[in-house]
């Protein structure tokens, strides 16, 4: 006669075939052999699998380009993101968020140029801060800020602005892309237009695959210099063209020094560049310890600026006492605001991390890793004081692909994995920063990592391989097949 039995708990779950024959154990009586679209719940109950509402169809029918991302503004304020590569929808409480004067229509807003594209939507990298994200597209010009203005019966308003540093990422990249040609007969260098001052013997040239030093100033056509390893070419123009490092000349900054004042920066002898061909507007100079945002060009030996980090004091600066730097990556959203001397760059990747945010990887800088001044996202001035901004290679020349705050910081790169901690498992600061790789397995450049419970789940670079990262271990999910 069969018997039947009461099971009044299944808080054992659904168990494999090993365990069928398995009585003996203690949690065997609460478990199932097959749990279809259930989940078991803590107090013994089995539920049904929550299932999904329709809503209204995505804004982008004709192809896969369509993105979903959620944006907090705060504890009880929530939207669902839909984007495309050339705008944006929003949905709250299981709704479209309508536009105001027509309400039947969606409420839409449009990419501006340097967000938009014709590129798969997944090269839009966003960074969830407070109660706005920052977003830029891997193949784009410039950042931008995605901000709620208003949303209630009387107005839906929200914004898409370029993001406006305070410092951003620097680096001394030197003088390139100028609007001129170079040609190179024996140790004669001329340039097609003014390119050249006297302050810049002693400074290297990166020649398209050659290495250059200017040795001697005949004008500002033309200098002679110094073969350190043979160029191919004899004609160089636009980034195959860079003048290394910084000016070589005295510089002595006057005015007011603090954050936000002016200054005015006096060479001895002439230094500063502000023509079609070149221009050091938009640049930096790091100098006793402080940063000057150069705004003007009064002469050849005297530039004006504002203060961006307070310097020390106003003595003079000798040559190699300063340096001239400028944003590694494009902060303009146009080609045509772009002014001669600056490099087109972008970060592959971004989070935020320990009130700071994070940004990594350029195509020039594929490995380097920045991080903003804590609790001041718009400034990356670098420094030794624990909340100062860091900059800092990872070992390798590798491009960083991917970054994800979790209990630390993961950097995911082509041939590696990174854990990014500050020593004696403290926070992460200019001193204590240590960059370890601990794995080698590799990401898939088009698919976000993402956090799931304590674990940060990444794709392998060949598709095909799921891992996942806790506290820097590293293990193997099942064959997914992924894609």
């Amino acid at each position: 006669m069969k018997v039947y039995s009461v099971q009044s708990s299944f808080s054992g779950g659904e168990i494999g075939p090993e365990l069928y024959g398995r009585v003996d154990l203690p949690f065997y009586p609460n478990c199932v052999k097959r749990a279809i679209n259930a989940h078991t719940v803590v107090q013994g109950g089995i539920v049904p699998t929550p299932g999904t509402q329709y809503i209204t169809e995505a804004v982008n029918q004709s192809d896969d380009r369509t993105r979903l991302f959620p944006f907090v503004y705060s504890t009880t304020e929530t939207y669902l993101v839909e984007m495309t590569t050339s705008k944006i929808r929003l949905y709250r409480n299981g709704d479209i968020v309508r536009n105001i004067a027509f309400p039947y229509d969606p409420y839409e807003i449009t990419l501006p140029s340097g967000l938009a594209g014709i590129g798969n939507v997944s090269n839009i990298v966003v960074i969830p801060r407070d109660n706005f994200l920052i977003m830029w597209r891997t193949d784009g010009l410039g950042i931008f800020r995605f901000a709620r203005v208003a949303d209630d019966v009387s107005a839906v308003i929200f914004t898409i602005d370029a993001l406006s540093f305070q410092v951003p990422p620097l680096e001394e990249v030197g003088e390139t892309r100028f609007n001129a040609s170079f040609t190179l007969a024996a140790t004669t260098l001329t340039a097609s237009a003014a390119a050249f001052q006297n302050s810049d013997v002693g400074r290297q040239i990166k020649f398209y695959d050659g290495l250059l030093q200017i040795s001697a100033f005949t004008s500002t056509t033309v200098v002679t210099v110094t073969i350190l390893s043979a160029p191919s070419v004899s004609v160089a123009t636009g980034e195959y063209f860079t003048i290394l490092d910084s000016p070589q000349a005295k510089v002595t900054p006057s005015g007011d020094i603090t954050v936000g004042g002016t200054v005015t920066l006096t060479a001895t002898t002439n230094v500063w560049k502000n023509d079609a061909q070149m221009s050091h507007i938009g640049m930096f100079v790091e100098i006793n310890g402080g940063i000057v945002e150069v705004t003007g060009v009064t002469s050849a030996t005297v530039a004006t600026g504002i203060a961006r980090k307070t310097l020390t004091g106003t003595g003079a600066a000798f040559a190699g006492g300063w340096r001239l730097l400028q944003p590694i990556v494009t902060t303009v959203t146009t080609l045509g605001a772009l002014t001669p001397g600056k490099i087109i760059d972008r970060f592959k990747a971004g989070c935020s991390f320990e009130g700071r945010l994070v940004f990594g990887g350029t195509s020039r800088y594929p490995n380097r890793l920045v991080m903003s001044v804590t609790g001041q996202y718009l400034s990356f001035a670098t420094g030794t004081d624990p909340s100062d901004g860091i900059a800092r290679d990872l070992d390798g020349y590798d491009q960083i692909l991917h970054l994800v705050a979790s209990h630390r910081l993961y950097a995911f790169t082509f041939a590696s994995e990174y854990a990014i901690t500050g020593s004696d498992a403290g926070p992460v600061t200019p001193l204590s920063m240590i960059a370890r790789s601990y794995s080698s397995h590799g990401s898939l450049s088009t698919v976000q990592p993402i956090n799931i419970g304590n674990d940060t789940v990444m794709v392998q670079r060949v598709g095909q391989r799921v891992n996942h990262q806790r506290l820097g271990q590293t293990r193997h999910a099942d064959q997914h097949g992924v894609t």
